[in-house]
């Protein structure tokens, strides 16, 4: 008997896109995945006899398949962000906007969010709504933290609504669960570190990710993003086909 056929894995993972026939596009990688697994579920029918008076088991086939999977990604990227929560990473060109109104009703100490909730805003200029407009101060009227677009009013002078104009730059963010069901090309180059740095290859052809089941937004620790996995019957593959329907592993060596 030989070494015993053990498995550590590490090694990076990767998502693409599906072109129409089935075929992956560009490798997006995945980054820092500390775990993935794969459980294959086969329901059976049985049958028991009623002949022999034992009720022996005479049929166990297989009726339905499915495979499940599961992957720990920490990477908190854009488009990470947007496969966790279903979204999609939405580019905003930026520019300058003009006398955006505030609710009206402020007063002294209320904080609020600028009217268009732009972030990372400079130049920025409030008014009041009086023929002749009243130009707030800053330091005096109000404070505003412009980096996270909140504005706290110090002083209500004039005539509300008060009006805000400033420059945004361009900028990207995701939006939740606004793309869910896209199909992924799952790609993992694994690494065996129990058999010296043996390779092995495994591909999901068809996998749809499910929203993360909870996404940390603070904490001590580094923050994981748990995802599952759903992979389908590859319609472009053959039935019986070498490669499967589903997916396949490939020891490289």
């Amino acid at each position: 008997m030989g070494n015993p056929y053990y498995y550590i894995g590490q090694g990076p993972v990767y998502l693409a896109e599906r072109d129409a026939n089935g075929f992956p596009q560009k490798l997006e990688d995945m980054g820092e995945v500390p775990q993935v697994e794969i459980n294959v579920k086969v329901d059976y029918v049985d049958n028991f006899e009623s002949r022999s008076g034992r009720r022996r088991q005479d049929l166990h086939v297989p009726v339905k398949t499915t495979v499940e999977a599961m992957m720990t990604v920490k990477e908190a990227t854009l488009k990470n962000l947007a496969r966790f929560m279903g979204g999609t990473v939405v580019s905003n060109g930026g520019g300058n906007v003009a006398d955006l109104a505030f609710p009206t009703g402020i007063v002294a100490g209320d904080e609020l969010l600028l009217p268009d909730l732009a972030a990372n805003v400079s130049a920025l200029v409030i008014k009041d709504s009086a023929g002749a407009p009243l130009t707030l101060t800053s330091g005096t009227h109000y404070t505003a933290d412009l980096k996270f677009g909140r504005v706290k009013f110090l002083q209500t002078p004039g005539t509300q609504p008060y009006k805000a104009s400033y420059t945004v730059p361009a900028r990207q963010y995701v939006s939740f669960a606004s793309d869910l069901g896209k199909e992924y090309f799952v790609h993992h180059e694994g690494i065996n570190t129990a058999r010296g740095d043996e390779r092995n290859r495994v591909q999901l052809y068809r996998v749809v990710p499910e929203p993360a089941t909870k996404i940390a937004l603070k904490g001590d620790d580094v923050a994981t993003y748990e995802i599952k996995l759903v992979p389908l019957d590859d319609p472009t593959k053959p039935e019986g086909g070498d490669l499967g329907k589903f997916g396949n592993w490939e020891i490289i060596s």
